[in-house]
């Protein structure tokens, strides 16, 4: 397996993107470590064959690999040494989040990356970067066609 599996959770970045939307109770969080080379991407479809939600992502397969060989391109392109790639089921979108260890607006973009950054853009329902402490986390949501199933937030007694 040329990429390494992090610990499986049901809590991460996919907590705070879409907050109203249920947690997939098939599938966990499913995280791996890819290295800074150009056989990176490819891996990332593989983890995305291998580790979407059955039940929820198949139909959104193709889309979630793109997004996330595409973004896990970007990360190797401006020299990230540290990769993370994680998916999220939640029902009616997949979450998928790159975490590098690139400074925020630190790397030059060139056309490649307009058309990247765009692609994304345009498969993904919502997307953004955010800073972290060593780095970035730049996540995306890709719709799943199903219906999303709405969280359930308990009353107050």
């Amino acid at each position: 397996m040329p990429y390494q599996l992090g610990k499986t959770s049901t809590r991460g970045k996919d907590d705070v993107v879409g907050p109203f939307l249920a947690t997939c109770e098939l599938t966990p969080r499913r995280t791996c470590r890819l290295p800074p080379t150009l056989l990176s991407p490819g891996d990332a479809r593989t983890f995305v064959e291998a580790e979407l939600c059955p039940e929820h992502g198949r139909a959104a397969v193709n889309a979630v690999q793109l997004v996330a060989s595409e973004m896990v391109t970007h990360a190797v392109v401006h020299g990230s040494q540290e990769i993370e790639l994680a998916l999220a089921c939640r029902v009616g979108e997949i979450v998928v989040t790159v975490t590098d260890d690139q400074v925020l607006d630190s790397a030059p973009v060139d056309a490649t990356d307009v058309l990247r950054l765009a692609l994304v853009a345009k498969i993904g329902r919502a997307t953004g970067v955010e800073p972290t402490p060593d780095g970035e986390v730049w996540w995306c949501t890709v719709p799943t066609g199903v219906a999303p199933v709405p969280r359930q937030i308990p009353r107050p007694d």
